[in-house]
Parts: C-alpha cells; structure tokens; sequence
C-alpha cells in the first residue's frame, strides 16, 4: 500500500512541470530552427551571389 500511495503523490507533484514544458518548448524551436536551415542557406548564398556580381561589374 506504500507504494500506491508514493505513486499518488508523485503523480500529484508538479515540481518538475515546468522544466519539463520548456525542454519540450526548446526541442520544438530547435526542430523548426533546422528545418528552416536550408532556406536560410539558400537565401543567404543567393545575397552574396548578387552583392558579389554588383562588385564587380562596378
């Protein structure tokens, strides 16, 4: 019966909510940050190429 109610109160304790609600917050923006990566890259790539050609055709 101890174990029951040691079960009980640790289901009740929410100590430990809210670290575990922002590590699930970070892994979500982490995901969403890689995934976004390769566009970024793109993106950046494709301004260099442009300020690399106004360069030098001035």
């Amino acid at each position: 019966m101890k174990i029951m109610s040691s079960l009980r109160a640790f289901g009740r304790d929410q100590s430990g909510a809210s670290l575990a609600e922002y590590a699930i917050l970070l892994a979500i923006m982490a995901a969403v940050g890689v995934a976004l990566l390769p566009d970024l890259r793109t993106a950046i790539a494709t301004k260099f190429t442009a300020a690399t050609t106004q360069l030098n055709s001035n």
